[in-house]
């Protein structure tokens, strides 16, 4: 996965997603809440990490979707989660 098709993931599906900081504005990961209708499409974009790891990090169940920490997720593929978490591709109603 590259930065520009996860940015392309988020933007065309207007995925909803929120940054998770120490307080100080120092950002230490990301959650992107994923939709049940778009789990396919997203393990699909992230299946060589989910082939190489023996794990997955936390997510939680939601009603209409699933919340999951893709800080990792970015690393592995060396992403920079500011690059491509800009306001620009922020769609979550605060």
């Amino acid at each position: 996965m590259t930065e520009l098709e996860l940015r392309n993931f988020i933007k065309d599906n207007k995925v909803e997603w929120s940054f998770i900081d120490v307080g100080d504005g120092c950002v230490i990961d990301v959650i992107m809440f994923i939709e049940f209708n778009l789990l396919p499409a997203f393990l699909h974009l992230i299946s060589n990490y989910l082939n190489t790891c023996e794990y997955v990090d936390e997510c939680c169940l939601r009603t209409n979707c699933i919340a999951v920490n893709v800080g990792e997720v970015c690393e592995f593929y060396d992403i920079e989660i500011e690059r491509v978490f800009t306001e620009d591709l922020n769609f979550t109603n605060n």
